[in-house]
């Protein structure tokens, strides 16, 4: 079915569509929810009027999407919790969820730097759905009502989210940021915070590459880069990335990698080498670097020590043992 989104029209609920909306929220939930919720258990919510009341109770929270004067979506949401969105099944598949949810988030995060909601684990189509449209899982948990699990999502405004170079009064947060971020890794020395402070020191250090991520005049992030030696050539090691647990997995980390690479490109610098996970930075175009024959100065699985070049051919004619700073160790 094509829709010429120019024609949707998102506005409030009003009492006056109630009725139309049951309809269709009883029709989407049978079709939706069936498949994992069991008929009997879908017919027996609807039939207890559950569904009706929930649309009922929240009209004031709802806003409608309209196209030829018919509803084919609707959304309930309030302070940071997006409560339900729905499609007409009719209508699914071309883009109105998106549509809607772009509107909603647009709302929410005028009052909100995060926002949240949570639906079935197994509602597989819903999850893809959020996924896409940024929104992470943050948590697994059981529901007793519902005897089964939920998985919650929460996404950040990145709008509001300041990356800038560390000034000497971030020093004391920079250090208990890094520390708490590697508290529970699964790699980690557990000196991350101190390596931090260490190369701080070091005449290899770069200024310019301390970052930090600040939301809400709070830290939250950091990334480092300073100078190493390949050979006869200058480069950059990338070591650590610091998020705090609380905000891990939300895009954070991406915001400072990118971040850090431009303005390393514009300093003038061609290479960054890493020792990290496999499956997480080849999306930022690293790749091993023993395929520029590129080694680390201590024992390491290959596909893990890993190299970038910020400029064309920037290895080349780069070869040999990477020397740190001092520092390091």
């Amino acid at each position: 079915m094509y829709i010429d989104k120019s024609k949707l029209i998102i506005r409030k609920a009003t009492k006056m569509d109630a009725d139309e909306i049951k309809l269709f929220v009883r029709e989407v939930v049978t079709k939706n929810y069936t498949p994992f919720l069991g008929a009997k258990n879908v017919k027996t919510f609807i039939e207890s009027g559950m569904s009706d009341k929930e649309i009922d109770d929240n009209i004031s929270k709802m806003i409608v999407c309209e196209y030829d004067d018919e509803v084919i979506g609707i959304c309930i949401f309030g302070g940071d919790l997006l409560h339900l969105l729905m499609v007409k099944h009719s209508y699914q598949g071309n883009g109105i969820g998106k549509v809607i949810i772009d509107y909603v988030e647009t709302e929410m995060f005028k009052e909100n730097t995060t926002i949240r909601l949570e639906t079935f684990e197994e509602n597989l189509p819903t999850i893809a759905f959020y996924k896409k449209n940024g929104w992470k899982v943050v948590e697994k948990e059981y529901s007793e009502n519902t005897c089964r699990y939920i998985f919650k999502f929460e996404k950040i405004n990145t709008d509001q989210l300041i990356i800038r170079q560390e000034q000497k009064g971030d020093h004391k947060q920079i250090y208990n940021v890094v520390k708490k971020a590697f508290q529970n890794a699964e790699h980690t020395d557990g000196d991350e915070h101190n390596l931090v402070e260490r190369l701080r020191e070091a005449k290899e250090f770069v200024p310019e590459l301390s970052l930090v991520a600040e939301l809400e005049g709070k830290i939250i992030g950091h990334i480092l880069f300073t100078e190493i030696k390949i050979g006869d050539k200058i480069a950059l090691a990338l070591a650590p990335v610091s998020i705090v647990p609380e905000y891990q997995s939300k895009g954070i980390g991406s915001k400072l990698i990118f971040k850090g690479h431009e303005i390393a490109k514009n300093l003038g610098y061609g290479a960054v080498v890493l020792l990290g996970h496999e499956k997480y930075y080849p999306r930022f175009g690293y790749v091993k670097a023993s395929n520029y024959d590129i080694k680390a100065p201590f024992e390491v699985p290959d596909e893990n020590f890993m190299v970038l070049e910020l400029k064309g051919n920037a290895l080349s004619e780069t070869k040999g043992v990477v020397e740190y700073s001092p520092k390091f160790f």
